[in-house]
């Protein structure tokens, strides 16, 4: 058998998708080593990809670059899909045998391409989609028509929520859909060293990720004035992450809220600048709102925040209590509300013990969602496909 798995963007773009491709390409290969990956990405020539994401070669993942004409990030020029759909049909079509799988993730135009090719379909071999989102929660038509057309012809929808997985399932009642949340993205055995706070000293909450709006950082940066009333000592607030648009709205917020000395902004944090970011934080949080797809879609930070030795103060959604369970590994509050949010917060500043408890747990709760695990699961979902004939 041989997987090949397709993404049609540069694995160095610097997403964290791009990041999730690779790592999941090689942590398939390496879960499997009697099982050939090949990871199928667009570029001109043989790039040295796996260093820089902080992983060895496998004699049994192959990187292979397609024809593709496509643009440097935030350079000028063109993106035509077509070329590298075109070049990773005519690779299949060279390469595929039957029980082989193609898989992508969060590419459904990819997706449409190769798996309405009629050749290909007749190899015998599986066409299996990781449902990372659903444009349907974003109001975007026309890309839900696309996924609309493509979620009810895959042999197998693979998706990483159970709010997710239940919402396709209205749509698509007869489709064959899986579950299989993401991994912790850090090593619980190289996490940042404890923390025990002192009264004397601020009381730091910490948010590591993306900016957007839904993910409430907004929101939290104007509940800090309740919060510091309520616990009833200093409390600040390191925000790490975001681009430099979202972070001027931020600063903007924090100025209108009267709280910006009590807000610092950190940018990009990386693997590299951890240790020092987590030094004197003394809490995570995920603030993330009741809007659109985040109930629904599978929320990093509720897996990376697991193996940083910190207790968790995290929104009450669907998607983020399946990993953080309340009072075991997160204290929980409801979704962009303050007084709530200020209670739990509260409550964790005035226990010591309880901050030490969720922490542990949490340690503990992450080698639940290992990389090794995950894929293991991956691989049981793929060959029970292959052993079906596909659908």
């Amino acid at each position: 058998m041989r997987l090949f798995f397709a993404i049609n963007q540069n694995p160095l773009d610097g997403s964290a998708h791009a990041l999730y491709c690779v790592r999941n390409a090689w942590w398939l290969a390496r879960t499997m080593p009697n099982e050939r990956v090949e990871l199928l990405y667009p570029s001109s020539r043989q790039d040295d990809l796996l260093p820089q994401f902080g992983l060895s070669p496998l004699p049994n993942l192959a990187l292979v670059p397609l024809r593709a004409l496509r643009r440097e990030k935030g350079k000028r020029g063109l993106n035509v899909n077509a070329v590298f759909h075109w070049s990773v049909r005519r690779y299949l079509a060279r390469e595929m045998r039957q029980k082989d799988l193609f898989l992508t993730a969060s590419f459904p135009k990819l997706f449409r391409s190769v798996a309405a090719d009629r050749n290909l379909r007749k190899r015998g071999g599986a066409f299996v989609y990781e449902v990372h989102q659903y444009s349907k929660l974003e109001g975007d038509e026309k890309a839900a028509a696309i996924e609309r057309e493509i979620y009810g012809t895959a042999d197998l929808l693979i998706t990483t929520t159970t709010a997710l997985r239940e919402l396709l399932l209205l749509d698509f009642p007869q489709q064959r859909i899986a579950v299989n949340g993401l991994a912790c993205g850090f090593d619980p055995n190289v996490a940042p060293p404890a923390r025990s706070w002192s009264p004397n000293s601020p009381f730091t909450l910490a948010y590591l990720g993306s900016l957007y709006e839904e993910q409430g950082v907004d929101w939290l940066i104007g509940s800090l004035p309740a919060l510091q009333n309520l616990a009833g000592v200093n409390v600040r607030l390191k925000i790490g992450g975001g681009g430099e648009a979202h972070l001027e709205r931020l600063k903007v917020a924090a100025k209108q809220s009267g709280v910006e000395q009590a807000v610092q902004f950190s940018g990009r944090v990386g693997l590299s600048d951890l240790t020092a970011f987590m030094a004197d934080v003394d809490a995570l949080v995920i603030p993330s709102l009741n809007r659109g797809r985040m109930p629904y879609v599978a929320i990093t930070k509720a897996y990376d925040y697991l193996a940083l030795r910190r207790p968790l103060l995290v929104s009450r959604l669907p998607s983020i209590t399946d990993v953080l369970r309340e009072d075991q590994e997160a204290l929980v509050f409801n979704p962009g509300d303050t007084n709530s949010f200020a209670k739990a917060a509260a409550r964790l500043v005035q226990d010591p013990s309880l901050r030490q408890a969720l922490a542990a747990r949490g340690l503990e709760r992450a080698a639940q969602f290992s990389w090794e695990e995950r894929s293991r699961r991956h691989w049981t979902l793929l060959t029970e496909t292959i052993n079906r004939g596909g659908q």
